[in-house]
């Protein structure tokens, strides 16, 4: 026994069927465009406070590095006015001896 099926293709189902398919198609490309824009910008403001954290180490970087060279400077001075004072009493106090 064979059965045999008949299949009758009506042009307005396919039609149909097809502006269905191509508008899922339409709206999944759109989907998929919204998508990439918005990784798109993600991106950008990644980099962007990427180079804002780069800029700002920089900068605490060369503050740290102006700070140290004062501190350096301030304790370089306190040295020389400790020597010349040292010095200052030295000389005054072989002056003193030589008096006697």
């Amino acid at each position: 026994m064979i059965i045999k099926t008949r299949i009758t293709i009506n042009p307005y189902t396919l039609s149909l069927n097809d502006s269905l398919k191509s508008s899922e198609k339409a709206v999944a490309i759109e989907k998929i465009g919204n998508a990439h824009e918005v990784e798109k910008k993600e991106i950008t403001t990644i980099t962007r406070v990427q180079k804002i954290q780069r800029i700002l180490s920089i900068c605490s970087a060369v503050v740290l590095v102006i700070i140290g060279f004062l501190f350096y400077s301030r304790q370089k001075l306190i040295a020389e006015k400790r020597l010349a004072l040292k010095t200052h009493r030295i000389r005054n106090g072989c002056a003193r001896n030589r008096k006697r």
